[in-house]
């Protein structure tokens, strides 16, 4: 099930290319991993690693926006269901958190 309330605080911050340190910060604030590793890319932004156990598939995305940022408005009240679209990073932690939940990959 989409998490709306999540996608909403994410959409909400300010991420256009730049200012994506925000972002990190939330995110690893706000997401559940077994282990988060924030580091420094060395012009004031960062990468986030999320990480359950030794990684032998990495998802990976950016956090940055094209620029102008537009602070997004939204509806009442908000589908449930399924997810008519959303970002990158969203997309890939739904099917992650279902993975882990699965217990460990099959891989060779």
């Amino acid at each position: 099930m989409m998490n709306w309330e999540l996608f909403r605080q994410i959409l909400e911050i300010d991420s256009t290319s730049g200012k994506e340190r925000e972002m990190a910060l939330w995110l690893q604030e706000n997401l559940e991993a077994p282990a988060k590793e924030l580091m420094e890319v060395g012009d004031g932004t960062l990468n986030l690693l999320l990480s359950w156990g030794t990684p032998r598939v990495v998802f990976c995305t950016h956090m940055d926006t094209v620029p102008p940022y537009i602070p997004p408005t939204f509806p009442e009240k908000l589908p449930s269901g399924g997810t008519p679209f959303s970002g990158p990073s969203h997309c890939i932690l739904r099917p992650l958190r279902e993975l882990v939940s699965n217990g460990p990959l099959p891989l060779p």
